[in-house]
């Protein structure tokens, strides 16, 4: 029977002249001439040989120059070998190989072994030349089925389809036994303890392979014991190379994997750290940096073991080919309730802490304006009442920030629910009105001191140069420090007082004579005046009792003059009023009324005689006629 390679993995094959064979390691039919001219190409490539005519003897000369190219492209595919680090590929490893150059280096070694059985080995006596030419033969098998079962494990991991997949690991796994097969016998027949050795490591390769076929469809925790004992068997041999120890780094990563999942589940049965939270409804929730961070390890604690769990279930998943198998199946209902389980209470409390934090937030702002509520009992010139509406102010800005900052940071928390949909217009609105409630003191704050100013005005008469010095330079200074300190109020929308006057005659009004009133009035205000109407509110001894003026508007910083015509009836001291109706801001406001008195005389009375004597003079003038009193 003559031995020809496989036109795809290289392997001896016997094979006759005009037949098919079918090669047991990778499956490919050979015809007889494709095996042929595979095998012409690598005997012209290492030996430079163009006939594969079988001569009974050559010359030694030529036996010395095929041992040199044996042994020179032998070193050069060996040290292509050793860049193959590892000698199987796990579903789990991240590394991948290059098939098509993988393939080479497997179809140049099995033409390599055939090679050196047939042109080269029987022609060698026994001698040491001939045992390591023997040797090279060895390797060269060992390389070819290494590579052929290091190729189908690379299938097998490529392959989502799990039947395929297993299909795969076992032809890996008949090329290892192959080797482990051939370092058998050629240990019987020559005791070669290398071999010997290497028929050990591929032994433990062999049940490796057939352990990760199996756990294709089972539970690796069935097989731990058998990795565990391989890891053993591993750890005797006494100079481990690069395959040995990453065979064991392969072997362990199952292990490790199997463990870590097994003591997850354990863990995530009896852990509980919400048991670590029950202090977290306490009213100074806010304030206390604790909180944040039994929180964080809660979130933590969930987020690490899903982390886990889906690295973990991720590696079980590829050792099954994708597939989720019963025990899988059981894990992931377990995971899942756990993690909802969890994810709910968690965000639960996230609530109640936020509802917490905003309780707390409002009886602490509470008592803040509290303190400004007690200024308005007290009058308004007394004590720097500014400062301490800057110092209220600012406590409620130092919450605000505080509240804020601690909401937001628990609105990034939540694992399942959308807690800021929730409770950001809350949050939005508590604050709000805590600053509206801040800007109703400052309001009425301003209220009472432009009542305070105008009672100050009417008690003490002041004129209306007076009046505009005092507000200017005491009363509107504080005013606008106050604005400036509210949220939301404006100095336009305070409703200043008008400035007004009234001008009446220096002397004293006669019966029936009539004399003008001067009105007076100042608009101190930002925004412009409406509708303005003045009411003079006349005694009954008077002609004209009640007048009604209407002005449209007055500017900012606007003076008007306002001139009324009275004509008293009687004699006597009279008391008159005005009062001032005008709408700002779309409101109308009434001007507390101005009163002032008129004091109305009678019309003296005379009896003129004629000048008799015309040199009469009255006052160095000249007079035509004089008077006497009559009453």
């Amino acid at each position: 029977m003559i031995y020809y390679p496989c036109k795809k993995c290289g392997s001896s094959l016997p094979i006759l002249k005009g037949s098919i064979v079918q090669c047991p390691y990778c499956g490919a039919k050979n015809l007889f001439m494709e095996s042929v001219y595979t095998l012409k190409y690598y005997l012209s490539e290492i030996l430079n040989l163009s006939s594969l005519k079988i001569e009974r003897m050559i010359k030694k000369k030529e036996i010395e120059r095929r041992e040199l190219a044996i042994e020179s492209y032998f070193y050069k595919f060996k040290s292509s070998f050793n860049e193959y680090r590892h000698l199987i590929l796990t579903k789990l490893d991240t590394f991948d190989v290059d098939p098509i150059k993988l393939f080479y280096l497997i179809r140049a070694s099995g033409n390599f072994e055939i090679i050196i059985e047939k042109f080269l080995l029987q022609y060698l006596e026994k001698s040491h030349t001939k045992k390591k030419i023997e040797d090279l033969r060895d390797q060269a098998y060992i390389i070819n089925k290494s590579l052929l079962g290091l190729y189908y494990s690379y299938l097998a991991k490529k392959t989502t389809h799990l039947e395929r997949s297993w299909n795969f690991y076992q032809n890996a796994e008949k090329n290892y036994q192959n080797i482990v097969d051939y370092c058998n016998i050629t240990n019987l027949e020559n005791k070669n303890l290398t071999l010997f050795q290497v028929g050990k490591f591929y032994f433990i390769l062999v049940q490796f392979t057939t352990i990760i076929k199996n756990i294709l469809n089972e539970n690796p925790a069935l097989y731990s014991r058998n990795l565990e004992k391989l890891l053993k068997d591993l750890s005797k041999f006494k100079k481990p190379n690069i395959h040995i120890y990453n065979l064991y780094t392969q072997i362990e990563s199952i292990i490790q994997l199997e463990r870590n999942t097994c003591i997850l589940m354990e863990n995530l049965r009896v852990d509980d750290q919400f048991l670590f939270t029950e202090s977290l409804n306490e009213e100074n929730i806010v304030t206390i940096e604790e909180n944040l961070d039994k929180l964080n390890k809660v979130r933590n604690w969930i987020e690490d073991v899903s982390e886990k769990y889906h690295k973990y279930q991720n590696g079980l998943l590829k050792l099954h080919s994708g597939k989720i198998i019963k025990y899988l199946s059981s894990y992931r209902t377990e995971f899942f309730n756990f993690k909802n389980r969890n994810a709910e209470k968690f965000d639960e409390l996230l609530g109640k802490m936020i509802n917490t934090a905003l309780n707390s937030y409002n009886s602490e702002t509470l008592e803040a304006l509290d303190t400004l509520s007690s200024l308005l009992q007290r009058k308004i010139y007394n004590g720097n009442f500014i400062e301490k509406f800057r110092i209220g102010h600012d406590d409620l800005i130092k919450m605000d920030e505080l509240v804020k900052k601690f909401v937001n940071n628990l609105f990034k928390k939540p694992l399942l629910r959308n807690l800021e949909s929730e409770y950001y217009k809350k949050l939005i609105s508590i604050i709000s009105g805590r600053h509206s409630e801040f800007d109703k003191h400052i309001l009425k704050f301003t209220i009472r001191m432009l009542k305070d100013f105008d009672e100050l005005r009417n008690k003490k008469v002041l004129s209306l140069k007076e009046q505009r010095k005092k507000f200017i330079s005491e009363i509107k200074p504080n005013l606008q420090k106050l604005v400036d300190l509210s949220f939301t109020l404006n100095e336009e929308i305070l409703p200043y007082p008008l400035f007004i006057d009234i001008n009446t005659p220096n002397h004293k009004l006669k019966v029936n004579e009539p004399e003008v009133l001067t009105l007076i009035i100042e608009n101190p205000n930002l925004t412009e005046l409406k509708n303005i109407m003045i009411y003079f509110f006349i005694p009954e001894s008077f002609h004209n009792k009640l007048s009604l003026i209407n002005i449209k508007k007055v500017k900012p910083n606007e003076r008007r003059k306002i001139k009324i015509k009275v004509n008293p009836r009687n004699k006597g001291v009279f008391l008159s009023m005005v009062m001032i109706e005008y709408q700002h801001s779309n409101k109308t406001f009434w001007m507390p009324s101005i009163k002032f008195k008129l004091e109305v005389e009678e019309v003296k009375k005379y009896n003129y005689l004629q000048v008799i004597n015309k040199q009469i003079h009255q006052n160095e003038l000249p007079v035509t006629r004089i008077y006497q009193r009559l009453n």
